[in-house]
């Protein structure tokens, strides 16, 4: 037990870059949506923007009407949710096959650890990690920036399935690094199995699709100006928050490219 614990306390230490950077990551798309559409008006107006079918074919069909919900169910599960259960299959993969990669398999040890037990320790750091960010996140959505939160029953039942999916990317991950035997085989698999259900999500509303873009002014519809400019914040914190939000775009893709490509 004293060993497990061992390898649970290094690899929570090893991995809490990640975690603050996921945490600085979503706490700006929240506060950037919440600075941009302010109040219930704000938030009403990004749920009507939301439910315009050209944005449905992306988002996923948008259930519910309370705004913490819809919130959630716009921002976190069709990108971040699908970006994060990327990173947690990726994270599996690692467990099995990132120490044999590097050469640095062996570790010391009074007493022997099996290898069952060695990987669930990781997945144990993981899975820490994880329910730490969802929990976080789902505290954030009980706060009524909008005028109204989520209630509990939902705020729960939420994060349960939340955790749920999300750990079983990590499990999924250790499966993949097992059959495999290889991380960046692993990952690429990962990666690829994801992308290609995200797609299948939107393939049967192509169609549908094809016949709204005829008649909509995709330029106009994408083009953040006048949002920007009837925005109720004054000049400076907007351009502040508009500059910190580019900034994190910007890190945001260096890192992914990195994360698809290779090792940070």
């Amino acid at each position: 037990m004293s060993n497990i614990y061992t390898i649970f306390k290094n690899e929570t230490i090893s991995n809490r870059g990640s975690f603050f950077g996921w945490l600085i990551g979503i706490g700006i798309t929240f506060i950037f949506v919440i600075f941009m559409y302010p109040g219930e008006e704000g938030m009403a107006s990004l749920l009507n923007l939301l439910e315009d079918e050209i944005f449905q074919a992306f988002l996923g069909d948008i259930g519910g009407s309370d705004p913490g919900y819809a919130l959630w169910i716009a921002l976190m599960f069709p990108f971040i949710s699908m970006i994060l259960f990327i990173y947690s299959i990726n994270s599996g993969v690692k467990i099995v096959t990132q120490e044999s990669d590097k050469g640095t398999s062996e570790i010391i040890f009074t007493v022997p650890i099996s290898r069952r037990s060695f990987y669930f320790a990781k997945w144990l750091a993981m899975s820490f990690y994880i329910v730490l960010i969802v929990l976080i996140v789902i505290i954030g959505l009980k706060i009524p920036f909008s005028g109204s939160s989520l209630e509990t029953d939902k705020l729960l039942l939420l994060m349960l399935y939340t955790i749920i999916f999300n750990l079983s990317g990590v499990s999924l991950g250790i499966l993949l690094g097992i059959i495999t035997g290889s991380g960046e085989k692993g990952s690429q698999i990962a990666l690829l199995s994801v992308l290609g259900l995200y797609t299948l999500q939107s393939i049967g509303r192509i169609q549908e699709q094809i016949d709204v873009l005829n008649k909509i002014n995709v330029f106009e519809l994408y083009n953040p100006l006048p949002i920007l400019l009837q925005s109720k914040g004054d000049t400076i914190s907007l351009l502040i928050l508009v500059g910190i939000a580019v900034i994190g775009f910007i890190i945001g893709i260096i890192k992914s490219i990195n994360f698809i490509l290779g090792p940070f």
